[in-house]
């Protein structure tokens, strides 16, 4: 088995989930909270960004008829069984960026 650098761990699992976790703790509706309720224009913004990160990482995105943010990138065995994973991006009117 291939190892990894420690470093490189480091910056993907650490630096880079919390850089983008604080990018998208400033995409807010209101300018002194973090308020990003359903389908508001600030969930709009979120799901664009989140949707620009998925197309870079080389998943196909789509938005689903409830307004949810959907990414898949293949395996490299064809024909195998996805694994599906989420999250929400909405959030609870001012209750922080780790809602």
């Amino acid at each position: 088995a291939e190892s990894v650098d420690d470093d490189l761990l480091d910056e993907i699992l650490n630096v880079e989930c919390n850089w983008r976790l604080q990018s998208l703790g400033k995409v807010s509706d209101d300018p002194n909270a973090l308020v990003r309720t359903f389908l508001s224009p600030a969930h709009r913004r979120s799901a664009a960004v989140l949707r620009a990160w998925m197309e870079d990482a080389g998943l196909r995105v789509w938005m689903d008829q409830l307004g949810n943010v959907r990414g898949r990138i293949e395996g490299s065995m064809p024909g195998t069984r996805a694994i599906v994973m989420g999250s929400h991006f909405d959030t609870v009117v001012d209750a922080g960026k780790w809602d």
